[in-house]
């Protein structure tokens, strides 16, 4: 009975909807005793004792002024139940709920759900700022088929092209994509556009990959690029001594501010010749001579860097493993070892 008295004043509550002047609700002797619900023209439902663990209040549309409540169209249903408080929506009537005369929550008929928006396209639909709190530090946001709680937000993707999309081309002033943190991606990563590194960049191997020249629409073409255990640039040419044997290469006006420790290389082209330095670099330019004149030179100069940033962030050559990652391998394949001996694996599958 307890259930029944809240179903009539939560239809007390909603009787400003039923526009009428005055709800009357009165027995309904042909049928059991149930309550009608009236007005002076309508006779909008009834409510009933269907289950004995609870009461249902019908909502209908279309019905006589002195039927028994039960013949017009449904619309609507509020029932309680032994084990739940339900809400129904019948006859492709969808659900609504109104804060200050605006839609602010809307159920349609094939279950979408929506927030804001009286037209959601998906089954929950938000239009407007969100907020995902947490109820704890281990709470997290999964989307799609998963129970992994290794990060704050988890989506698992199996049957789309992509597991997240940003598009976001023309925001103003700011990036698609922030991440403050570092960051691990495990797997092939496409990048299509350019890409700036304002740290230092570490590598397993590096090349570039073109189309090839001879057969692009069949071939790629790979180089290496040139390592070193230096932070070394390399600067090359070729030039030609005059009549006597001399040739003055000029380097970058930079040269000798970004770099220190200079090296030569210098080939006689077309000739056996003798070609020495003859004056090492001064002022951004340094001197060459052949024994014989008017001989084609090929010179490679290469210098270490020497600005501020290297000065900084020099490279070591050979460091220690941290302690967590000893007996952990960067490309374990390399040496007949399984995934499981990935350092990147296993900081994956790190729970913190």
């Amino acid at each position: 009975m307890k259930k029944l008295i809240l179903a009539l004043y939560l239809l007390f509550g909603a009787s400003q909807f039923l526009q009428a002047q005055s709800i009357t609700l009165q027995p309904n002797t042909g049928n059991n005793g149930n309550l009608l619900i009236k007005s002076t023209s309508f006779t909008y439902g009834n409510v009933s004792t269907s289950d004995a663990g609870g009461a249902d209040l019908f909502f209908r549309r279309s019905e006589p002024a002195n039927d028994v409540g039960a013949t017009g169209t449904l619309v609507g249903a509020i029932s309680t139940r032994s084990d739940k408080f339900q809400i129904n929506a019948y006859d492709n009537h969808y659900l609504n709920f109104y804060v200050n005369s605006r839609n602010a929550f809307r159920i349609l008929t094939n279950g979408y759900t929506g927030v804001n928006t009286t037209v959601p396209s998906r089954f929950f639909h938000v239009k407007g700022s969100t907020i995902l709190s947490e109820t704890s530090d281990s709470a997290n946001v999964q989307i799609g088929t998963t129970t992994s709680n290794f990060a704050k937000l988890v989506v698992s993707s199996s049957g789309f092209p992509n597991g997240v999309f940003i598009d976001a081309l023309n925001t103003g002033g700011g990036h698609a994509l922030n991440v403050n943190g570092s960051t691990n991606l495990n797997g092939t990563t496409f990048i299509s556009g350019s890409l700036a590194v304002s740290g230092s960049l570490s590598k397993g191997s590096g090349s570039f990959k073109i189309d090839h020249p001879l057969d692009p629409e069949n071939k790629y073409l790979y180089h290496s690029f040139v390592e070193s255990p230096d932070m070394m640039n390399v600067y090359n040419g070729n030039t030609t001594t005059d009549k006597k044997g001399y040739a003055t290469i000029t380097l970058p006006d930079y040269f000798e501010a970004l770099n220190t420790d200079f090296r030569y290389q210098l080939t006689a082209i077309g000739t056996f010749t003798q070609v020495i330095v003859c004056e090492k670099v001064q002022h951004n330019q340094f001197k060459i001579k052949t024994k014989k004149p008017n001989v084609e030179v090929s010179w490679q100069v290469t210098g270490i860097r020497n600005d501020a940033f290297a000065k900084q962030n020099r490279i070591p050559n050979t460091v220690e493993k941290p302690a967590e990652e000893k007996g952990l391998y960067l490309h374990p394949a390399a040496f007949d070892l399984p995934p499981s001996k990935n350092v990147l694996n296993a900081k994956k599958n790190t729970v913190n």
